[in-house]
């Protein structure tokens, strides 16, 4: 049922404003664009929301026309259950692209649906739990090759759960951060990446993998590790306006994982059509195929699939236990030059629920 667990769009209106400046590749960092989406969507978590994203894509002064390019994205909603979200997501290639930075700036008062830990979790055990946290998502690469970064990553979260039944999972099984946990995680982050577009390529590869640690000494309530390598390819079939994209993506925890930090099924770029979190366990491994088309002027289709799992240990995967999505997309181009897209997808679960997504730029 459309609404019942997550975003669900009642009323979308969009609009884009272009900003352009020369287009010579002398003053190309005067090129960049502006586009406001506001919202207003409807869930039984968190009653009426009223909201508003920003994304601007640019380039740096002195970068040329063969940079790629940067992108910030803006936003924030507040609901009539006072919760809030607001969020910076930031995407900056320096000139020549020698450097590569990402990641996010955030603060979330929200309310999340939690059923457990496991791959075969039970859909009567939903329930939901309230928390806060501010967020700070920092990765830091260097180029040391053509297409190959090597860098930095520091995560943090201070989780503070505000509310939650007394009889319920969270507590009757005294999972690790049902009260609180501080998530610190420094790490080393490798990527290499020929795609020919960053938003919407149709050739190349991003390969990513990254091994972080936590605990005590770099400021963390519960001490573990993980490591995890996200591959993507996009294949060109016969023009670049037919594209194949494939994504897999393992993510392992060893330690004392604190529940927030699992790793999960769901979302808006893990398996869409499940709700974000609705599996989760110290192991995932996950793939996902995407076709994406051209229809008229500035729209795009796409049709996806994926199918994953999770276990607490490697020995504890098994061929019958793939969960899986599937589901169509409209692309919405606010960027030809840059090939940006708003990005509107329906997915469905194995249970044939359906659950809308509305965002900027691919899932991956």
């Amino acid at each position: 049922m459309i609404g019942v667990r997550v975003l669900s769009l009642i009323l979308v209106i969009g609009f884009a404003i272009q900003l352009q400046g020369q287009s010579d590749e002398k003053d190309v960092q005067k090129k960049k664009s502006i586009v406001a989406l506001p919202l207003v969507f409807f869930t039984p978590e968190t009653d009426w929301g009223f909201g508003a994203a920003g994304l601007s894509t640019f380039r740096f002064k002195n970068s040329n026309i063969y940079d790629r390019p940067s992108q910030i994205q803006l936003g924030g909603a507040y609901t009539l259950k006072k919760q809030l979200l607001s969020y910076l997501s930031y995407q900056l290639f320096t000139p020549h692209q020698s450097y590569f930075i990402f990641g996010e700036l955030g603060y979330y008062r929200y309310v999340y649906p939690y059923f457990g830990i496991g791959n075969d979790t039970n859909d009567e055990d939903e329930e939901f739990y309230s928390v806060n946290f501010p967020r700070i998502r920092l990765n830091v690469l260097k180029k040391v090759r053509n297409n190959w970064y090597v860098g930095i990553r520091y995560w943090w979260d201070d989780y503070e759960l505000a509310e939650k039944k007394t009889e319920s999972l969270l507590n009757r099984s005294e999972v690790l951060g049902s009260i609180a946990s501080i998530i610190s995680t420094v790490g080393a982050i490798s990527i290499y990446d020929n795609r020919d577009h960053v938003f919407y390529p149709s050739d190349g590869w991003y390969l990513e993998a990254s091994l972080s640690i936590s605990g005590s000494a770099t400021g963390a309530s519960h001490q573990y590790q993980r490591l995890t390598v996200d591959a993507s390819r996009y294949i060109s079939l016969g023009n670049k306006k037919h594209i194949l994209a494939l994504n897999g993506f393992a993510d392992v925890t060893f330690g004392q994982v604190p529940f927030q930090q699992l790793a999960f099924i769901g979302g808006t770029k893990k398996m869409r059509g499940i709700i974000e979190g609705r599996f989760r366990d110290k192991k995932l491994l996950m793939l996902q195929a995407e076709y994406r088309f051209p229809l008229f002027w500035i729209f795009k289709g796409a049709a996806f699939a994926g199918t994953g799992q999770v276990a607490p240990e490697f020995g504890d995967f098994g061929i019958n236990e793939l969960h899986a999505s599937y589901g169509l997309g409209l692309r919405i181009e606010i960027n030809k030059e840059d090939k940006v897209h708003v990005r509107i997808d329906f997915g469905f679960s194995e249970d044939g629920e359906l659950l809308p997504y509305l965002t900027f730029n691919e899932a991956f």
